[in-house]
């Protein structure tokens, strides 16, 4: 009975190393009524460069991270809220998992939007 124990404590640790990000994400994600995309950091770093508004973010010709729009980005890190000025700080190595929300925000206009980046960094 032992080894079965120890066996399945194997597979449960293995199963959480293997499951981190995606619970880290999971957990931390903020949900928001709006429209949803989501692109993966290794993405980015394949296309340095490549400019899709509708990313959110992308790699500049620094290296770095850079927001589109910083002006109306909410941006969050691992879950917490950090100010659109510290995104180029971050090591877009590490970059696991970028999620943006578009939602309505009528009070900047008619059709306006307001935008909320979520990066989530490999731990």
């Amino acid at each position: 009975m032992a080894q079965v124990v120890k066996e399945d404590e194997a597979s449960v640790a293995g199963l959480v190393t293997e499951s981190r990000m995606a619970y880290l994400i999971q957990k931390n994600q903020k949900f928001m009524a709006g429209s949803k995309s989501t692109v993966k950091g290794q993405w980015l770093r394949d296309n340095p460069g490549r400019r899709n508004e509708g990313l959110g973010v992308f790699i500049n010709a620094n290296g770095q991270l850079q927001l589109y729009h910083p002006e109306n980005v909410s941006l969050f890190i691992d879950g917490q809220a950090v100010s659109a000025d510290q995104v180029a700080m971050f090591d877009p190595k590490q970059l696991h998992t970028v999620i943006i929300n578009d939602v309505r925000d009528e009070s900047a206009g008619p059709g306006r939007k307001k935008r909320y980046v979520q990066l989530f960094f490999s731990q």
